[in-house]
């Protein structure tokens, strides 16, 4: 099983009861960022009447997914244009990866769910240097000395800190909500956040 493979399953069970609670009902989910495409494979064996799309810009990725994830209601693709309408969209661990316009994205989100239609964020808040380390960096140095990484790739604490750590609760929630999501919940673990809005 490859590591980030594990890394989605990890994330899939962590946050079971939020997807529960806010996809069962959907008809249409977009995973945007999806990777491999493990996690909308996963939503797409729950929920079998679902239609379930899987996005992200790396081919390589979404190829190889394409051959180990399959399943009838379940499509992956190779893009970052959203199009049609979805009941539900959700990332994990992307906006953050982002580099640009973040609002833009936003926008799409919004413009491409249907009325009351809810986006799902999984991703990092702005927390102490010492949170990260602790609970990000150590474990993920750990993890890497165990396979054939070569360290040399490895950004710096400080990048690494910079990268994941980049809005506070507070401003997470205000763009979301400036381009026109309403809170209806939010969650907060050491170092992440999930966060829940519906389109107004």
């Amino acid at each position: 099983m490859l590591r980030k493979e594990r890394h989605n399953i990890k994330n899939h069970v962590k946050f079971q009861k939020i997807l529960n609670k806010y996809i069962s009902k959907s008809k249409r989910h977009l995973d945007f960022g999806c990777g491999f495409g493990c996690t909308p494979y996963l939503l797409a064996c729950e929920y079998s009447e679902m239609k379930v799309i899987g996005m992200d810009i790396k081919r390589e990725e979404i190829n190889f997914g394409r051959k180990r994830y399959i399943a009838p209601n379940l499509k992956l693709m190779v893009s970052n244009k959203i199009n049609g309408k979805f009941d539900t969209i959700s990332t994990f661990g992307v906006l953050h990866e982002i580099v640009g316009d973040l609002n833009h994205y936003l926008k799409k989100f919004h413009s491409h769910l249907n009325p009351h239609g809810k986006v799902l964020i999984f991703d990092f808040r702005k927390v102490s240097r010492k949170k990260l380390m602790n609970f990000y960096y150590k474990p993920r140095l750990e993890e890497l000395s165990k396979s054939k990484v070569n360290f040399f790739n490895l950004k710096s604490f400080d990048e690494e800190y910079k990268h994941h750590c980049k809005w506070t609760v507070k401003q997470f929630v205000s763009m979301f909500e400036k381009i026109g999501f309403k809170t209806l919940e939010i969650k907060l673990d050491e170092i992440g956040l999930e966060y829940v809005g519906e389109k107004r």
